[in-house]
């Protein structure tokens, strides 16, 4: 039997059961929240939730390989992945990076031309 400690709150289990042991808690949290993001991209991606239960997921998997980039399917997958490896953000972003930056720019793009175009109605007098 081992122990991990969180704050003033001991939890006793059985070796194998205890991952917090190998990671800290905080490192936990990020791995339940790159799952929870990899159920997020497919039931965005399926439009459907039942896409995300255990059963459902090859199916799933197979919907996006369908109707999305090869990228999208190797970032689910990525994530999906039972390792032992820690997962983070910064292995992420190189997958999605080009596409988020693109994104990123159009919607800049169009915030200055919205932002423009009311500058010239309030220059006008047509607005207040």
């Amino acid at each position: 039997m081992k122990e991990c400690i969180h704050g003033d709150v001991f939890y006793n289990g059985i070796d194998d059961e205890v991952v917090c042991l190998r990671l800290p808690f905080s490192l936990l949290q990020q791995q339940e929240d790159m799952t929870a993001l990899v159920k997020i991209i497919l039931a965005l991606a399926c439009n459907n939730l039942m896409c995300v239960q255990r059963d459902n997921i090859q199916t799933a998997i197979e919907g996006v390989q369908r109707n999305y980039s090869p990228d999208l399917k190797n970032l689910i997958c990525y994530l999906l992945q039972n390792t032992n490896r820690v997962r983070s953000v910064n292995d992420v972003m190189p997958m999605i990076g080009a596409r988020f930056f693109t994104q990123l720019d159009t919607v800049t793009l169009g915030s200055d031309v919205l932002e423009y175009e009311l500058a010239k109605e309030i220059e006008n007098g047509r607005l207040f």
